[in-house]
Formats: structure tokens, C-alpha cells, sequence
């Protein structure tokens, strides 16, 4: 497995004209997009899926990162829509961790939100 992050998004220019979706084509890598939870996440996400559609970038499914704990109704049904929009896998919802210096609690909240076979596989 290769993990390449995205440095912004899909459309980060790398050069005039080579964006972050040129560098994931080349290289014939599987994306996973990672997501916020926050009200404008619906529209980045699906102008994400689209962009990696239209580069024919696969997708192997959706992250969802709830870094912000003061979520509304919108971030709580965000991964629902979007997998309902979409059609792609949600992989997992990661809740927000207020304990983020503790591995130990980072490792166990991972493993209960996240399909980590799905993952990695």
C-alpha cells in the first residue's frame, strides 16, 4: 500500500498545469477521500468523487474526520448523503477525540469507526 496525501485537495495546482489529480492518474494509484464533517462538506465531497470521476481516478470510499466537536445536524448526516448521493463507501466516521495525546484511545476509537480491512486491502 502507498499513502500519498493530498496537500489540499484533488485540484491543488503541483504546477501551473499539473494538479493533484494528474499526480494520483499518473502514478495508477486508488484514492480514498477524507472529509470533514462540517456543513460545506457535502459540495467538497461531491465535487471531489465527480473530478476523480472525470479523471477516471477510482475510488475505494469515503473517510469522514469529525474534528470539530461542535457538530450540528448537517455533520451528522453528512456520511449518510453522501453515500446515498455518491454511491461510494463510507469506510468509516471517526468521532471527535478530545484525548488526541493518548495513542491508547486514539488506536481503540480507530478501530470501532473505521472498516480498517476495507482499508487497507
Amino acid at each position: 500500500m502507498m499513502l500519498v496525501e493530498g496537500i489540499g485537495g484533488i485540484l491543488t495546482p503541483l504546477t501551473r498545469d499539473y494538479f493533484v489529480a494528474d499526480l494520483i492518474k499518473d502514478l495508477g494509484l486508488e484514492t480514498i477521500v477524507v472529509t470533514r464533517s462540517t456543513l460545506g462538506t457535502l459540495n467538497h465531497t461531491m465535487m471531489t468523487i465527480k473530478t476523480c470521476g472525470d479523471y477516471d481516478i477510482p475510488v475505494k470510499g469515503i473517510l469522514v474526520n469529525n474534528y470539530d466537536e461542535n457538530g450540528g445536524p448537517a455533520e451528522k448526516n453528512s456520511p449518510t448523503t453522501i453515500h446515498e448521493i455518491t454511491g461510494v463507501p463510507i469506510l468509516g466516521v471517526l468521532p471527535y477525540i478530545r484525548d488526541y495525546e493518548n495513542p491508547e484511545s486514539m488506536i481503540s476509537c480507530i478501530e470501532k469507526n473505521v472498516d480498517l480491512k476495507s482499508l487497507i486491502s
